[in-house]
């Protein structure tokens, strides 16, 4: 069960075709299934709604606005009990992306 309202820190890598993304994801549960928050990166903070989390797998979009357009990332999270995160980032006409990280708070 997810306490409603707590807030959630992680620290991940976006293995890109660029090289690695550094992102700062923070996330408040608004029920035991679904959440909300931030996602920080490349200098841009973004926020998203649309969280969903079934077991120790949580789902989410983010709209990331570059200079040649906007990049629409979906997010594929798995959260160990000891606060590993792996999962994939899946963009438009890109290969999934892995990523690995931590729950910071």
């Amino acid at each position: 069960m997810q306490p409603v309202n707590k807030t959630k820190k992680f620290e991940v890598k976006i293995k890109s075709p660029m090289g690695p993304i550094k992102v700062y994801v923070e996330l408040t549960m608004y029920t035991e299934t679904e959440f909300g928050g931030t996602a920080k990166l490349m200098g841009l903070t973004i926020p998203y709604e649309n969280g969903k989390v079934n077991g120790s797998s949580y789902q989410f979009g983010i709209q990331v606005k570059l200079p040649f357009g906007v990049l629409p990332v979906e997010v594929d999270a798995n959260l160990a009990a000891d606060g590993t995160v792996t999962g994939l980032a899946h963009a438009p006409n890109h290969k999934p992306m892995k990523i690995e990280g931590a729950q910071v708070q």
